[in-house]
């Protein structure tokens, strides 16, 4: 059991890097705190899904580490491009950094 686990914090890393937390350069300067915590909460998100996910493919069967990887390199580029648009539009003046926050509940 304790090899699964450890399996599982393996595969929850990033495998193509900080995908999906790389802040966004266009979003304004006051937006920061907005723009971290949207990420944080992405990435959180992505993570327990992400567990859930293959759980339940291990309760099917044999996952192989490389289908591992290939899970993990799709939850954090699903969740990194998600991330992307969110904190894109708080780099419109118009956008209320907490409305954007709001529609991020877990």
């Amino acid at each position: 059991m304790n090899d699964l686990v450890e399996r599982r914090d393996d595969s929850t890393a990033s495998p193509a890097g900080d995908a999906g937390t790389v802040a966004n350069a266009d979003a304004r300067p006051d937006s920061d705190p907005a723009v971290a915590e949207i990420r944080e909460r992405v990435e959180r998100v992505r993570r327990r899904e992400l567990d859930d996910a293959l759980g339940r493919l291990e309760a099917r069967g044999e996952v192989t580490p490389e289908q591992r990887r290939i899970v993990a390199a799709l939850s954090a580029s699903v969740a990194g491009a998600l991330a992307d648009r969110w904190t894109a539009a708080l780099g419109d003046e118009a956008t209320d950094a907490e409305a954007v926050r709001d529609l991020l509940v877990e």
